[in-house]
């Protein structure tokens, strides 16, 4: 969990259920209210209110659609990962290098390699 997103997973549907209940409950108990729920298994979706989900309006059944949260790109229909970056339309600067390694939180480190060279690049450039 960080800030507003969280990420967890499950066995079964039973035990997702169950999951949502206990950390809405406790969530409730602070004042926050839980929304935009999205899952891999809309089984897991069903007995929540349409309004506590994520609006799946904007998702279309494209198997390249995302959701943002905790910093990665998620697809819910493949259930894998991604990141995203775009392309630099000008020329770069020291203070755009850094601003670009700074955009990204990786609490799972998954690109920690990769934000290691872009660091050391950047030392090289100072």
């Amino acid at each position: 969990m960080y800030v507003d997103d969280i990420m967890t997973g499950a066995d079964n549907v039973q035990d997702v259920i169950e999951l949502q209940r206990q950390l809405t409950a406790l969530l409730q108990t602070g004042g926050f209210e839980v929304h935009k729920w999205c899952s891999n298994c809309t089984g897991s979706l069903a007995h929540l209110p349409q309004e506590q989900r994520e609006d799946i309006s904007t998702l279309s059944i494209d198997a390249n659609d995302t959701i943002k949260t905790l910093g990665l790109e998620w697809n819910p229909k493949t259930d894998m990962f991604q990141f995203s970056v775009k392309q630099a339309e000008s020329v770069t600067t020291k203070r755009q290098i850094l601003s670009t390694i700074s955009i990204f939180f990786d609490p799972l480190g998954l690109v920690g390699p990769i934000l290691t060279t872009a660091k050391l690049l950047m030392q090289e450039t100072w």
